[in-house]
């Protein structure tokens, strides 16, 4: 099992963000979505906490959900690490989208989130 990683660059930052899948929306104005879709599977946000969406975080043991509560790691070197490894975890259907946003000075120093998208049809 992998899922391959695939950077974009926004330099003002991502807006809006939807599911590739079903073109719910993920990101908007207002920050992430209240309701997720259940393609997205997790996201990692910039000070590297692990947020899964109530559509794989459930208390019945979804085997997602708890399989990737298990790989992540806070303790990683680096964020990237730990989403390197929630990654390889994920079947060949998925793949984790890293919107990268650059330093643009006056205290900027750039962030990055990381969306973990499963598109396969079965949930």
């Amino acid at each position: 099992m992998t899922g391959a990683v695939a950077q974009v660059e926004c330099r003002n930052g991502a807006e809006e963000l939807y599911c590739p899948r079903c073109a719910h929306q993920i990101l908007g104005e207002e920050g992430l979505a209240d309701a997720w879709c259940p393609h997205l599977l997790f996201v990692v946000d910039w000070i590297g906490e692990l947020n899964l969406p109530a559509s794989v975080d459930t208390s019945d043991g979804n085997s997602i959900a708890r399989r990737l509560r298990e790989l992540w790691d806070e303790d990683a070197p680096t964020i990237e690490d730990g989403v390197a490894r929630l990654a390889a975890a994920l079947p060949e259907s998925a793949f984790v989208l890293s919107i990268f946003e650059p330093a643009r000075g006056g205290g900027h120093d750039g962030s990055i989130v990381w969306f973990g998208f499963d598109l396969s049809t079965i949930q």
